[in-house]
Parts: structure tokens; C-alpha cells; sequence
């Protein structure tokens, strides 16, 4: 079984509730009953442009840039008897853009960092948002699971670039 996650603030400018985005972000993968290897990076804008720039070629700052590294078995169909998913990546989430979009949608800074981080969790196991349709149902799910987590109701749904990789 395989449960390891590295969580690590990579900048200075803004405190950030590791222990929060930590604990929740384990609680994710418990109910999405998925084994693991992750590591999620808070980072600014100026470090998440220059990824982006860099492995996406898309100029500027995003929310949440989420890399692949082996997903064969997070496509496992629901319904095999005993199979396990399994996720292997990394996420990076700016802290910038979630103190931002939080104003905007009136919610805390460590939540939306939250939210981008199932964002990336979602992505790993095989959800895609580049169709409205596949964006609403990523959307959906993520609303869920960041309600579950927070004890909170969704917050409003926007039109969102959907810039993240």
C-alpha cells in the first residue's frame, strides 16, 4: 500500500496552513480510495508562470499545474473486484491566485488552495476539463469533495479560464 505525500510551502511571501491543506488533502484520497505517491507545491504567481511557461508553453500565471507521472492504473474501472487505484504526480497550486480568487468568491485563501489541490487530484485520476462538458462534470465532483472537506455549501459557480494544466 502505498500512501506517500509531500506537501511543501516553496514561498515566502504568503503564510500558508500546511497542516489544514495536509490534513484534507489526505482525507481526499481516503474517500476517493486511491493509493498514492504526491507531492503538492504552493508556490507564487511568478513560479507558476514560469512552469507554465516553461512545460505547458501558456504565458503567464495559472491556478493549479498537475504533472503525470504514471497513470495507468488511476484508469481502473470502478467495478474490477479488489483493484486499487493508484495516483503518481505532482500538483502545483499558487498561493497568489487563491488569495484572489478567494476574494472573489468570498471564501478563505486556504480553501481555494484546497480546491485547487483536488483540482489536481482529479486531473491525476483521469478527469479532464478542456470540454464544458467534461468541465462540469470535473467541476461537479470537485464541488462535492471540497463541501465534504470543509463542512461548507459550494461556492458560487463562475466562468472560469480553466488556464490550469
Amino acid at each position: 500500500m502505498t500512501r506517500e505525500l509531500s506537501l511543501r510551502n516553496c514561498q515566502a511571501r504568503r503564510r500558508v496552513d500546511t497542516r489544514f491543506l495536509a490534513r484534507n488533502v489526505r482525507e481526499c484520497l481516503r474517500i476517493l480510495e486511491v493509493e498514492f505517491e504526491l507531492g503538492i507545491r504552493v508556490v507564487s504567481n511568478a513560479e507558476i508562470a514560469r512552469i507554465n511557461e516553461r512545460y505547458l508553453q501558456h504565458h503567464g500565471p495559472t491556478d493549479v499545474i498537475t504533472f503525470h507521472y504514471d497513470s495507468t492504473q488511476a484508469s481502473i474501472p470502478d467495478d474490477v473486484p479488489g483493484a486499487k487505484k493508484m495516483i503518481s504526480g505532482d500538483i502545483f497550486v499558487s498561493v497568489d491566485e487563491a488569495v484572489s480568487q478567494a476574494r472573489r468568491f468570498r471564501t478563505s485563501g486556504r480553501e481555494e488552495l484546497l480546491r485547487y489541490a483536488v483540482h489536481g487530484i482529479l486531473h491525476l485520476l483521469g478527469f479532464d476539463d478542456h470540454s464544458a462538458r467534461d468541465r462540469r462534470r470535473m467541476k461537479k465532483v470537485e464541488d462535492q469533495l471540497v463541501s465534504r472537506l470543509t463542512g461548507r455549501s459550494r461556492r458560487p459557480t463562475s466562468k472560469r479560464s480553466g488556464r490550469h494544466g
